[in-house]
C-alpha cells in the first residue's frame, strides 16, 4: 500500500527504543526441603511445580453473632431503608438474605454492634418498623470464613509479628512476581499460597526473585513458589493497549511498570511515516505499538530469545511489514542500520534481517548490477 512506509526509508529517525506457630508453619512450607525443621531459604531454588503450602484454613473462621428482621421479601428494601445506617455493613457481603426455612421471607442483617433490637434501635425507627408490621426480629450467625479474608489479613495471622506483610507483586499476564525479603524467604511458599488463592484465577503462577541478576540480558533468576510452571518455562501473554505480547518470563526481560511510559512516547513522538531504530527491542514493547502507530522499526536486541519472540509479536499484531528483527549487540547493530554506503546517500531498498537468504541474495544481486556497471563502463572508455 502506498501509504503504508517501508522499513527501507532513507532517513532514520532514533528513538529509544507466636514462635511454635511460626516454626510449625516453616516446616509445613518447606516440603521436602527441611533441615531442622526450617526451609532451606537463600540461593535454593525448586524445580518444576512448586510445592503447596498447607495450613490450617479453620484458625479463619469467624463467626459473628446478628440481629436481624424477618420481613416478606416484597418489603425487604423497604425495611431496608427505614433501618438505613444501621445494617450489618462488610465489603462484599449482602445485609439482607433468604430466610433459612421459608421462601417467601427475608432477613435484614442489623450491624454487629446492636446486640438487641428491642432495646439498641433507635425508638423512632422501632416505631415506624412496628407501625408497619415489620419488628419482627430474628438472630442469624454471619460466618466468614478463608474464603472471605484477604490476603493481608491471612498473612498477617501466618507471619511472624512485625515483619512487613507482602502483598503487593507485578503481574506479567498470568504471572505475579514478587520480591521477598530475605527475612520472608523461610515462609516463601505459603506466601505464594495465599497469594494465589486470592488472585485466582487472574493468577495461576506466583514466582519469587532469588538472587541478582548477573546475566548480560537482564533476566532474573525466579523460582516458582505457587502455582504452574517452572523456574525455566514461564510462558505467558500480556495486552497492553490494543496489541498482545507472548513472552517467556523465565527467559525475556519485562517489566510491566512501563507500560504508561510506552504508550506515553509513542503518543508524544511516533508519528505516522516516521522510522524508528529500537536498539533494545525486547520482545517489542516500543516497536510493535510503533509500528501500529505507522511508523518503520528496526528492533534489535542482543538476547536471541527476546528476538524469537519479537518475530512472534510482531506478526501476532500484524505489523510485519514494518518492522525488521535483528540479533546483535547494539554498537554492531546502530553501525549496520545508520551507516550510508560510500557516496554519503542513505541505503536504499528493503532492509532484511541479518543472515536471512533472501538478504544475502539480495546482496549478491547487488554486487553483480555493479561489476556490470563497471564494465560497461570501463568499454565506453
Amino acid at each position: 500500500m502506498a501509504d503504508e512506509p517501508d522499513v527501507a526509508m532513507e532517513s532514520l529517525a532514533t528513538a529509544t527504543s507466636d514462635t511454635s506457630d511460626h516454626a510449625e508453619i516453616v516446616a509445613q512450607v518447606a516440603g521436602d526441603k527441611q533441615v531442622a525443621g526450617v526451609a532451606q531459604v537463600a540461593g535454593d531454588s525448586v524445580a518444576g511445580v512448586a510445592h503447596p503450602a498447607e495450613f490450617d484454613k479453620e484458625q479463619f473462621v469467624t463467626v459473628i453473632p446478628l440481629q436481624a428482621l424477618a420481613v416478606p421479601a416484597r418489603l425487604a428494601q423497604r425495611t431496608s431503608r427505614i433501618v438505613d445506617g444501621h445494617t450489618f455493613d462488610r465489603p462484599r457481603l449482602r445485609h439482607i438474605l433468604p430466610h433459612p426455612s421459608d421462601a417467601s421471607l427475608r432477613l435484614v442483617l442489623l450491624d454487629d454492634v446492636i446486640k438487641d433490637a428491642t432495646k439498641d434501635l433507635p425508638p423512632a425507627i422501632r416505631q415506624q418498623l412496628q407501625g408497619e408490621g415489620l419488628f419482627n426480629v430474628a438472630t442469624h450467625d454471619q460466618c466468614l470464613d478463608y474464603s472471605y479474608w484477604p490476603a493481608d489479613h491471612i498473612l498477617r495471622k501466618l507471619l511472624p509479628p512485625g515483619v512487613e506483610v507482602p502483598t503487593a507483586f507485578e503481574t506479567v499476564g498470568h504471572i505475579a512476581h514478587v520480591n521477598l525479603r530475605d527475612e520472608l524467604l523461610p515462609y516463601r511458599f505459603v506466601i505464594g499460597r495465599v497469594l494465589l488463592d486470592k488472585n485466582a484465577p487472574l493468577i495461576r503462577t506466583v514466582v519469587n526473585k532469588s538472587g541478582i541478576i548477573e546475566n548480560e540480558f537482564r533476566v532474573p533468576t525466579l523460582e516458582v513458589i505457587a502455582g504452574e510452571g517452572s523456574s525455566t518455562n514461564l510462558e505467558t501473554s500480556v495486552r497492553q493497549h490494543g496489541a498482545t505480547f507472548h513472552l517467556d518470563y523465565a527467559r525475556v526481560y519485562w517489566n510491566s511498570r512501563l507500560e504508561h511510559e510506552h504508550k506515553r512516547l509513542v503518543d508524544a513522538y511516533f508519528k505516522k511515516g516516521d522510522v524508528v531504530v529500537d536498539m533494545f527491542a525486547g520482545v517489542g514493547p516500543f516497536a510493535v505499538p510503533a509500528a501500529r502507530a505507522g511508523c518503520a522499526v528496526f528492533a534489535n536486541d542482543l538476547n536471541p530469545d527476546s528476538v524469537e519472540y519479537l518475530k512472534r509479536n510482531v506478526k501476532v499484531n500484524k505489523v510485519e511489514r514494518r518492522v525488521r528483527a535483528y540479533n546483535e549487540d547494539a554498537r554492531v547493530f546502530v553501525r549496520r542500520v545508520l551507516k550510508p554506503p560510500e557516496g554519503g546517500a542513505a541505503e536504499e531498498g528493503p532492509v532484511q534481517e541479518k543472515g536471512t537468504v533472501e538478504g544475502e541474495e539480495e546482496k549478491k544481486e547487488g554486487e553483480r548490477k555493479e561489476e556490470k556497471e563497471q564494465e560497461e563502463a570501463a568499454g565506453r572508455g
